[in-house]
């Protein structure tokens, strides 16, 4: 029988949140937006987290998340449809 792991959550969880800022720089976000993004999305980053042996939803996808919000409220700012 295997051994019970223990995981280290809040070295998970950073982890988790530095993948995320990596995609968001990765996705030509600057780096003061980027760190605006994860202090003003740190909720939605929390439940994408959910547990420290597999998240929710991939940091990947969370910052393609964020990305979208941010040019969202953007293109609101200047009248434009949203995506």
């Amino acid at each position: 029988m295997r051994e019970k792991q223990n995981i280290d959550v809040v070295a998970a969880y950073d982890a988790y949140k530095n993948d995320i800022y990596e995609m968001l720089l990765a996705l030509k976000i600057t780096n003061k937006v980027a760190i605006a993004l994860m202090k003003r999305d740190e909720q939605r980053i929390n439940e994408a987290f959910g547990s420290a042996k597999i998240p929710i939803i991939t940091p990947q996808v969370v910052a393609r998340m964020m990305v979208e919000n941010y040019w969202n409220d953007l293109g609101s700012l200047y009248g434009q449809k949203k995506i």
